[in-house]
């Protein structure tokens, strides 16, 4: 949907672009990078749509009314250049490490763990192999034990180089406090 360059991934072009550019059709999933529900678009010449919306199997994939207004107010998002604000992957994206370096600061604050530097991978058909900066927390201990632990408890961490860790820059805030909990010392 926009250009992932400022967020320290690769140069691709973007939907608009690929239609410029003069691509007759573009399909794209709306839940991954559009930051929707489940679903998909055909985008492309007026011909080639019609013929798709007449197909017989569009009654059976037909997206209801509230995926509908789902998608469109996410897309409105990305028209009023409000994307990084309402839709949660790209205000993760757009977080500075500096923020990310104070929460992880915050959070492991009289605990045993500590932040450290990481690399997240966004994922998907779009970004399969690339990763930008972070910051993550390293939870000291059995790395499986611990990865068992905070599932548990609905957090979901990572496993690298044998140790576990929960990477700060995929935090909601209403996260945080959650995850405080989790890192806290049992009381003797």
């Amino acid at each position: 949907m926009v250009d992932l360059t400022p967020y320290g991934f690769a140069r691709g072009e973007t939907i608009r672009e690929l239609i410029v550019a003069g691509v007759d059709a573009v399909t794209c999933s709306t839940d991954k990078l559009i930051g929707a529900t489940q679903g998909g678009l055909i985008l492309g010449r007026a011909d080639i749509v019609a013929r798709c919306r007449k197909h017989p199997l569009l009654r059976a994939l037909r997206a209801g009314k509230e995926s509908y207004a789902v998608v469109g107010e996410t897309l409105r998002a990305f028209a009023t250049g409000k994307h990084e604000q309402q839709i949660p992957i790209y205000r993760m994206l757009a977080t500075p490490l500096e923020a990310l370096r104070a929460r992880a600061a915050e959070l492991t604050l009289g605990t045993l763990a500590r932040a450290i530097d990481s690399d997240c991978a966004l994922g998907g058909g779009t970004t399969p192999a690339e990763t930008i900066p972070s910051v993550a927390i390293l939870v000291p201990g059995n790395a499986s034990a611990l990865y068992d632990e905070f599932l548990r408890r609905a957090i979901v961490g990572r496993i690298v180089d044998d140790r576990f860790t929960i990477e700060m820059r995929t935090l909601l805030d209403d996260d945080l406090p959650h995850v405080a909990v989790a890192l806290r010392p049992p009381s003797s």
